[in-house]
């Protein structure tokens, strides 16, 4: 039992199985999920069937009612074109991938791994505000991103991070070269606000970097040995802190079996604890209030039942105890997001919901978007659009 810190109450802690789930459709190729508590409205980015070769045909955020999950309005993205010499004659849409939601300034951060491009949505009607592509900044392959209290947006990726500036009284923003050290692709941030430092995992060197958001420097990095074997990698995927216990969760993948689950570090880097559990554990969110942790397993390849994952573990923070194993979805849960209620919001890449028709389908040869249930890519069959899910965990 680890003694709770001043202030700490278990009385907010559920007992196990007290978890319900409602899931229903939501976009195809979803990646990742924000939100507005005070709109309460959820923004879920979607990027249908891209590949090393060729962009997206289909692809869009969508703006979702945070209590019945239902639609209520999909973005029209960019077109550029392809990226590939050899479809030189052909569109794609300027896809986002990671987001990021500065609620203070109305601004939605989106990520565009497949174009090396970061873009900026206004919450309101998903319109087109800043655009790297547009001005001709360099950008790293994108991840994920972190808008700090100021409006600055920090942008991970492979390589290290970019910071995008806070604006300017004329609403200007610089862009900082890429910042890092060694072999790095840096994947979801988290910010310990009052002490002004941000923590990112490392998934090619399992290590966490310690960045200084006063000067947006590498200030450390603390590794993340494996649980069960030190000498097989351990896939870190996700962080999350508890200042007033100076912990960080680590989230980890494992490899070859092993070293997959839950990590408890000190800020000065010392292993607290080890979890192991699940078949890939990626995404990690915290409950601070309700000292929970929600720790999402992706699963492995193929189908649903090869693949596996799909649940959420719940952890007491408290005791570093698993409470219960949510299944959510079939399979491939990516991204989570805590509502103001408590409940969480969860996203998947599952893709067993059927294809619907959507307005967001692009025409690879003219540039034009229409309404479709399948993408027609030039030379190929057409491609029914399936969905994924967006799911509820909640406490009824």
């Amino acid at each position: 039992m680890v003694p709770p810190v001043a202030g700490e109450e278990q009385k907010n802690v559920p007992d196990a199985k007290r978890f319900s789930v409602d899931r229903s459709a939501g976009l195809a190729g979803q990646y990742q999920v924000a939100y507005n508590p005070e709109e309460n409205v959820l923004f879920v980015s979607g990027s249908y069937n891209h590949t090393k070769t060729h962009g997206t045909l289909c692809a869009t955020i969508a703006r979702i009612n945070a209590d019945t999950l239902q639609i209520e309005q999909t973005a029209t993205l960019p077109v550029i074109p392809e990226n590939n010499p050899e479809l030189a004659n052909l569109f794609q849409v300027q896809a986002a991938y990671g987001l990021a939601a500065d609620n203070e300034r109305g601004l939605l951060w989106t990520g565009g791994t497949h174009t090396n491009s970061v873009t900026a949505y206004s919450q309101k009607d998903l319109s087109r505000v800043w655009d790297s592509l547009v001005l001709e900044v360099e950008m790293l392959t994108p991840r994920e991103l972190y808008v700090a209290p100021n409006g600055a947006v920090l942008v991970t990726g492979m390589g290290g991070y970019q910071v995008i500036s806070a604006p300017t009284a004329e609403g200007e923003r610089r862009v900082s070269p890429l910042q890092g050290e060694g072999p790095a692709m840096l994947l979801g941030p988290v910010a310990d606000e009052s002490r002004s430092l941000l923590y990112i995992p490392n998934i090619m060197r399992d290590e966490i970097w310690v960045v200084d958001m006063n000067t947006w420097e590498l200030a450390r990095k603390l590794p993340v040995i494996g649980g069960e074997d030190a000498n097989t990698p351990v896939g870190v995927h996700g962080v999350e802190i508890v200042s007033t216990r100076g912990e960080l969760y680590v989230s980890a993948q494992g490899r070859e079996g092993k070293n997959g689950g839950l990590y408890v570090l000190s800020f000065e880097g010392e292993h607290l604890a080890y979890l192991p559990f699940g078949k890939m554990p990626t995404d990690i969110l915290l409950d601070a209030e309700r000292h929970l942790l929600y720790v999402a397993d992706f699963g492995g390849k193929g189908e649903a039942a090869v693949a596996g994952g799909g649940t959420i573990t719940v952890i007491n923070t408290l005791n570093r105890a698993i409470i219960d194993t949510v299944q959510v979805a079939p399979t491939r849960i990516n991204h989570q997001v805590l509502l103001k209620d408590g409940s969480v919001i969860a996203v998947d890449k599952a893709g067993d919901y059927p294809a619907a028709e959507v307005p967001y389908v692009l025409d690879a040869n003219s540039g034009e978007y229409y309404e479709a249930a399948e993408e027609t890519r030039p030379g190929e069959p057409p491609r029914p659009i399936v969905r994924d899910g967006i799911a509820k965990v909640y406490m009824p």
